[in-house]
């Protein structure tokens, strides 16, 4: 077999016609001799010698690989007006509620006091407090029971104190009118106290109480927003033991684990807004009712008598926010809503609260003044007897030098 292979090998590695390749034989097929029965098969075609032969096409290029996504998708650059409005949300929030500014660093801000002013005025404080709902951050617990409570006592202040004293100033001149009225009938001269009443008379429009009704659906939808919100001024992630039930407390005195804070497995009382909520469903009991007497007054009633009774039900209804004034003194608004406190920093963004302290520059102090060390009498002899032998023993030396 290896004479066979050394001898017929060469022959089948050049394929010319007639060599044992194109007849079919080879030494290692048994197949291939001529005995066997064998298929035809088409004659090779004439393939030129390998110097004449032209070079292989080129294979095509891979194509290219795209580049991986991005970590971070390129985000649109934002236009002037989109800038505009942060620069505005951000120092509009950082001047109402700073994280780095106290309540007493506050009182000394005259912007503060603008802002806070602009939301009690009868006309723009709707719009205003419309504004603030779409600037505040609505997943933060604190900030959403500020909110409820900044625009409750607006409405106590504004719809309830401020229209009840509008509405006694105005009862007073309709009385006086009133009394000049029966003057002039007694005094058979002509007479326009009703006139005077009911052009003096305070009244609610529609666009008026429309705007009454939007904040009122603003105040229910952030107490709906409660209990999904955190505590973005939680400075550990864990709740505090005193707000667990009395199990619990158990529990933990077993070694048990401590539910987190922004685990949905809290316990019962460990709801959002402290005692908010609870108002929160007298608030809506007492919108209900206000809505359906509005409601009914509409129906009923047409012209003057209209308008004054929409002013009464919008005064009524502000004078039952009192109870949210609480809310707004200092350290009760922690203690009744259990929140911790955060603030926006100068960009807008939910941080927790931290005052900055200032600290007046103070000079150096002083170094304390040399004072000479105690000495007893004994170590104050002696030192003098070592001075005097010293200055006899230079008086020796200078004695011998000059002999």
């Amino acid at each position: 077999w290896r004479w066979t292979d050394e001898t017929f090998l060469p022959m089948l590695q050049s394929p010319h016609p007639g060599s044992p390749r194109a007849l079919g034989l080879s030494p290692l097929r048994p197949s291939g001799s001529a005995l066997a029965p064998r298929s035809p098969s088409p004659p090779p075609p004439h393939t030129p010698p390998l110097l004449s032969r032209p070079p292989p096409p080129l294979a095509p290029p891979p194509p290219p690989v795209p580049p991986p996504p991005p970590l971070h998708p390129r985000r649109v650059a934002p236009t002037s007006l989109t800038l505009a409005m942060r620069r505005f949300r951000a120092l509009v929030l950082h001047t109402l509620w700073p994280s780095d500014r106290s309540l007493w660093g506050s009182l000394r801000s005259p912007a503060w006091w603008a802002l806070q002013a602009l939301g009690h005025f009868p006309l723009v404080g709707q719009l205003w407090w419309l504004v603030l709902a779409a600037l505040v951050d609505r997943s933060d617990e604190y900030q959403l029971c500020a909110f409820i409570v900044g625009l409750r006592v607006s409405h106590f202040l504004s719809l309830g104190l401020g229209a009840a004293s509008y509405a006694c100033y105005h009862a007073y001149l309709c009385t006086l009118a009133a009394a000049a009225d029966a003057d002039a009938v007694a005094g058979e001269a002509g007479s326009r106290g009703a006139e005077v009443c009911l052009r003096l008379g305070p009244k609610l429009h529609l666009w008026g109480a429309a705007f009454w009704l939007l904040q009122l659906c603003v105040t229910l939808r952030t107490f709906a927003l409660l209990p999904q919100s955190v505590k973005k001024g939680a400075l550990v992630p864990l709740e505090r033991r005193q707000r667990l039930p009395f199990s619990s407390r158990l529990h933990l005195a077993s070694g048990g684990a401590i539910a987190r804070a922004n685990s949905s497995s809290l316990p019962a009382d460990a709801v959002r807004g402290g005692l908010l909520p609870r108002l929160g469903r007298l608030d809506l009991g007492l919108a209900v009712c206000a809505v359906a007497l509005a409601v009914s007054a509409c129906v009923v009633l047409r012209g003057a008598r209209l308008g004054a009774t929409l002013w009464w039900i919008r005064t009524v209804h502000g004078l039952f926010s009192g109870p949210y004034v609480a809310f707004k003194l200092p350290l009760l608004d922690t203690l009744l809503t259990h929140a911790r406190k955060t603030g926006y920093d100068r960009l807008g963004h939910t941080v927790p609260f931290k005052a900055r302290v200032v600290v007046s520059p103070s000079p150096p102090p002083s170094p304390p003044p040399l004072r000479r060390p105690k000495m007893s009498a004994g170590a104050f002899k002696s030192l003098i007897a070592d001075g005097r032998s010293r200055r006899a023993g230079e008086q020796g030396e200078l004695c011998d030098a000059d002999g």
